[in-house]
């Protein structure tokens, strides 16, 4: 089965490999792990193991090929480690005491949840990252770092979305924003109501890939169905959402994995979700990962229901796989759309360069989150 591979990449994996495994067991990986076949889909999904971790321990990769799937698994654990030792300069001073032109226009758009903004005249630490213009955003050191040993009770919201590696600096910078425009539009879909849900679902009969209709199959065949969705994004980004639901089994993990992805080409955008679907049902059949908590083994839910959509509504027509058109792929007009929607203060920070790796965090403040919903 000859899956897509990812055009934009500046570099092919294979080539990367020795330089991403050098770079991981700086970071403190210890073992390398093929899980593939522990499913019978057959998608390469390969895990590091870093037991000294102040994030999370395993690290996954998936993608068309082995080679691609260890090379994601061993730069989510470097630039995960990076993101827990990053430190830098910065003042230490309250929202109200910043330039007014060196931070977030709302103090809500950097909070863990929107209705619980953070107070204003309270000190924190802040670091300075650039906008496309070369002037400063500041940021707090809370929401750029992933040690979670640290800044327990920070009321910034602190996640790994915008967070990405590359072996160029626009490659990183671009993964990363595209990260957050997808965590956005899912954020979005999550708060439509279920007929507006079911209107962004996909007519998997028009989808014209070979390797598409091969791996549908497959899910098929382990007794497992395939939902897909396509989710508007502020961008005009390609966003899909897949969801793959078993229902011989009760348990919540494996009666519904999600995945989501936003992606230029839409043949990408729609491999890169079905396989973050497949990847997070692998997650909990492996149960390594340091969040697989044992009463989701127990917890009886259809969860694909839940979180997708309900049941296809004989009235509403799905969406052909045609209609969706390709992305921008420029990060500057990536940019500028986003600020034609009134999300004008998009940022990035360099965590880290590690061998020929560029690792890059992307902020733009009052996107919706996996936590919080877009700004009104």
């Amino acid at each position: 089965m000859n899956f897509p591979s990812d055009g934009q990449r500046a570099a092919p994996a294979a080539a990367l490999f020795d330089a991403a495994w050098t770079a991981a067991k700086a970071a403190g990986v210890t073992r390398l792990a093929d899980i593939t076949r522990l499913d019978r889909i057959g998608l390469p999904v390969w895990q590091a193991v870093r037991p000294m971790s102040r994030a999370l321990s395993v690290h996954q990769g998936k993608g068309a090929d082995q080679d691609t799937a260890k090379l994601g698994a061993l730069l989510e654990a470097v630039e995960s480690d990076a993101a827990e030792r990053f430190e830098a300069e910065g003042p230490e001073a309250s929202w109200n005491d910043l330039p007014a032109d060196e931070r977030p226009d709302h103090i809500a758009d950097l909070a863990r949840h929107r209705d619980r903004t953070p107070p204003a005249d309270t000190t924190h630490q802040w670091i300075a990252a650039t906008r496309v213009d070369g002037s400063r955003l500041h940021v707090p050191l809370a929401s750029a770092s992933l040690d979670f040993t640290r800044f327990a009770d920070s009321p910034f919201e602190r996640a790994s979305a915008g967070l990405a590696t590359g072996s160029t600096r626009e490659e990183a910078q671009r993964t990363a924003l595209h990260e957050l425009i997808e965590r956005d539009a899912v954020s979005a879909f999550h708060a439509a109501d279920m007929f507006e849900r079911l209107e962004c679902e996909l007519d998997e009969r028009t989808i014209p890939f070979g390797w598409f209709a091969a791996l549908h199959g497959r899910v098929r065949e382990a007794g497992a169905a395939l939902r897909l969705f396509v989710l508007p994004s502020l961008t005009a980004t390609p966003v899909i959402g897949a969801g793959v639901s078993d229902a011989t089994k009760g348990a919540r993990p494996y009666a519904g994995s999600v995945g989501y992805a936003a992606h230029p080409d839409p043949e990408l955008a729609l491999f890169q979700a079905i396989s973050e679907a497949l990847q997070s049902r692998l997650t909990f059949i492996a149960g390594a990962r340091d969040d697989c908590w044992p009463w989701l083994y127990t917890e009886e839910r259809r969860g694909i229901m839940a979180t997708l959509a309900p049941p296809p509504a004989p009235m509403i027509d799905p969406l052909p796989f045609d209609s969706i058109e390709p992305g921008d792929r420029d990060v500057e007009r990536l940019v500028e759309k986003l600020a034609a929607r009134g999300f004008d203060e998009t940022a990035f920070l360099d965590i880290a360069q590690t061998g020929p790796f560029h690792i890059v965090r992307a902020f733009c403040p009052g996107l919706g989150s996996l936590g919080k919903e877009r700004r009104a």
